[in-house]
């Protein structure tokens, strides 16, 4: 059963709170120093202060207005660390790893580049050739992954290779008009 984009709003907001109130902890991360681990304790201590340095509780009008904002990216950054996490400990192939790193940044861009500790900090450049980078990387690596994921079976679409988009293409029917047949002939179709 999938989670509709309102679910996720609701379970964030929740998740949320009781991560700042302490009522739920998420796994330490097994890389502590990753942008990632940074990015994700960052959020979590941003949603902390508002909510214990605001006016009164979390259903506090004023505090709500400020928390509300960060629930989606701290249930994302917590996801997106613990993905990163459980990929090195699966040994999965660094130049997907770092497609995906390079792909999360973007989520939050602006936290990277206004980052302070250097080993966190990406002005958007940096983080735009990471990408590039990472991406490139990837192209040339993109046949081996497809095969390794062994889909041939299962794709239905002509278009995966050029022998089946040929036999395709002869199945496809013809239709035509008598102004087609003057042009194949080579004939002029207006008159002077």
């Amino acid at each position: 059963m999938g989670v509709a984009e309102g679910d996720i709003v609701a379970i964030s907001i929740r998740f949320a709170v009781d991560l700042a109130l302490g009522r739920v902890t998420p796994p330490r991360s097994s890389n502590p120093k990753s942008r990632l681990a940074c990015h994700e304790e960052a959020v979590i201590s941003q949603l902390r202060s508002h909510l214990h340095g605001g006016p009164g509780s979390h259903r506090n009008p004023e505090v709500e207005a400020a928390i509300l904002p960060l629930c989606v990216p701290l249930i994302q950054a917590v996801g997106h660390r613990m993905a990163y996490d459980a990929a090195i400990e699966a040994s999965v192939d660094p130049v997907l790893i770092d497609i995906f790193v390079a792909s999360v940044i973007l989520t939050d861009s602006a936290w990277y580049s206004e980052a302070t500790d250097p080993a966190v900090h990406l002005s958007r450049s940096e983080q735009s050739e990471m990408q590039l980078n990472a991406c490139k990387k990837g192209v040339g690596r993109l046949e081996e992954w497809l095969a390794k994921l062994e889909i041939e079976p299962y794709v239905l679409a002509p278009i995966v290779n050029e022998e089946k988009w040929e036999a395709h293409e002869q199945r496809l029917d013809t239709f035509s008009t008598p102004q087609d047949t003057e042009i194949q002939s080579g004939l002029p179709t207006t008159k002077l």
